[in-house]
């Protein structure tokens, strides 16, 4: 069965699938084959498939996690590079857009129509993925993440039902899928809210490290205050290792209205005057703004580490002092970036809206300052020592925080290293919710057990005896370990299946809920 959908690895076209991952961590892994279903009924048969087998998978949309989170050894990919199509409705309020797409080809499509969604703000991340983890836009502040303008999925289940998850229809799920990954399901359609937008304004100031001081604190000044007199205003800040020299900065600023090339948005008054050493401003369309931010993809080994706190100035700085103390130890190593971002008021109270989120972060007072502390580098010998440092920037980042009663567990699953646990950082209560729902919809724990990769739900922390690294592991592969289970065989795509039940509406907590092998430290955690 769709024999010319699956590559395995004797077939030229294999070792092409495989250089499609943006970081080579994941480029490193074989795979026994890729599917890739043109139809939700084909990732329904996959899913099946899996099941009855007993075989792990994992789900590729964009492929650009810096860990084995859409990839797996020796197992199957269910690659959904082939579900890519964007529509606009007729009324021009809403668009369907699948999760093979990345949104290098999406704003370029309702661009035609004068159109945008708040999604990505680099070309080749893939839709699948950033929503699913939130997804931070450019237009955030005037409409809120990713996720929180998604009116419907439609998802194909662990038992292969293809359902629709609106507010109204599971409503449950519904806020379970804004933010809480991979754990319920595979998202084969987003319908999704689009705005009016033609051009806007979009700046790169750039910073000597002289500047570090002033211009961190214009940040923090546009985050916490300014940024609530124009929603229209958004932006981050990067500072950029040097081996030889100290880091450089960057303020990437955007605005959703156009001006005249010698003005600006009054809400960025701050970042030039701090005295920027060179200044590139203009009007764009959010697609050239999006095509002008690409991490080289397929050549180098990435890792994201993130934490939190509340913002403030203070704590911010010393946050870039800590980066920049910790990341000339491995300059000769890395290519390292510290990106500065902020969940300003706006933006957390759009986590309110259609039920709000699990990430707990909606009842925040004051905004929410997080990093992404970014290294790229080529031999797989330098892991360990990379690792090592990006988790020493966040305990002291977070030891810092605490100190100062400014610490916010949360953390950002779209930046979160493997070595992270971001949903013990959403709360307890939230957490239990996850786990509540994914055993209504999945009783089997199938997107627990098969699908190792991304952040799992029933992932424990432990410390490993020989690195010292903190390990968020999922907690039957714990068990496997420590009992030396067999790694289940791939599959055979090949099954005649009854095609898949299609609802548009329901409730499955009649589901009898069978939810094996959780370790006891898993049941503790959801008291």
């Amino acid at each position: 069965m769709y024999p010319n959908q699956v590559l395995v690895r004797n077939q030229t076209e294999y070792a092409s699938e495989k250089a499609s991952f943006w970081s080579t961590v994941q480029g490193a892994a074989s795979p026994a084959c890729f599917f890739a279903p043109s139809s939700p009924q084909e990732v329904s048969t996959a899913v099946v498939a899996s099941r009855k087998d007993q075989c792990q998978f994992a789900v590729k949309s964009g492929g650009h996690y810096s860990f084995e989170a859409s990839t797996i050894d020796n197992g199957l990919v269910v690659d959904l590079a082939h579900l890519n199509r964007t529509t606009v409705s007729s009324d021009r309020k809403s668009a369907i857009i699948e999760p093979g797409s990345r949104w290098s080809s999406v704003y370029p499509i309702l661009q035609e129509h004068n159109l945008t969604v708040p999604g990505g703000r680099m070309f080749g991340v893939g839709v699948g993925g950033l929503t699913l983890g939130g997804g931070i836009s450019w237009l955030s502040n005037l409409h809120g993440l990713t996720c929180d303008n998604v009116l419907e999925y439609e998802v194909v289940l662990a038992d292969g039902q293809i359902v629709t998850v609106t507010p109204g229809a599971y409503p449950d799920l519904y806020w379970a899928l804004r933010g809480g990954g991979s754990n319920f399901g595979i998202v084969t359609k987003f319908k999704f809210n689009v705005f009016e937008q033609g051009k806007m304004w979009n700046g790169n100031l750039k910073y000597s490290s002289n500047a570090n001081v002033s211009a961190n604190a214009a940040f923090v000044n546009w985050g916490d205050r300014l940024v609530e007199t124009d929603l229209k205003s958004g932006g981050v800040l990067l500072w950029d290792a040097n081996i030889d020299s100290s880091p450089t900065g960057t303020a990437i600023l955007t605005h959703s209205d156009t001006f005249a090339d010698d003005a600006h948005p009054k809400a960025f008054d701050g970042f030039y005057e701090v005295g920027p050493s060179n200044i590139s401003a203009g009007n764009a369309y959010h697609a050239e703004i999006a095509d002008g931010l690409v991490f080289p993809g397929g050549v180098t080994r990435n890792s994201f580490w993130t934490t939190s706190f509340e913002l403030d100035g203070e704590m911010t700085q010393t946050v870039f002092d800590i980066w920049n103390e910790e990341s000339k130890t491995i300059a000769s190593l890395a290519t390292q970036q510290l990106q500065l971002q902020i969940f300003t008021r706006s933006q957390l109270n759009f986590m309110k809206t259609n039920g709000g989120n699990p990430t707990g972060l909606a009842g925040q007072s004051r905004p929410v300052g997080f990093v992404n502390i970014v290294a790229m580098w080529e031999k797989a010998e330098d892991d360990e020592t990379v690792y090592r440092t990006q988790q020493r920037i966040e305990d002291r980042i977070n030891t810092a925080s605490k100190e100062r009663g400014l610490y916010n567990a949360y953390k950002y699953t779209n930046y979160a290293s493997q070595f992270q646990d971001p949903f013990s950082g959403y709360g307890s209560a939230n957490k239990a919710r996850l786990l509540q729902i994914a055993k209504t919809y999945d009783p089997e724990g199938v997107f627990q057990t098969l699908v190792s990769g991304g952040f799992k739900l029933t992932r424990v922390r432990f410390t490993d005896a020989t690195t010292g690294l903190i390990i968020a592991s999922n907690a039957v592969k714990l068990a496997e370990q420590k009992h030396d289970c067999e790694v289940p065989r791939p599959p055979s795509l090949h099954l005649n299946l009854v095609p898949p039940t299609i609802s548009a509406s329901g409730n499955a907590a009649h589901r009898r809920m069978i939810w094996p092998h959780l370790s006891n430290s898993v049941v503790t955690d959801r008291k």
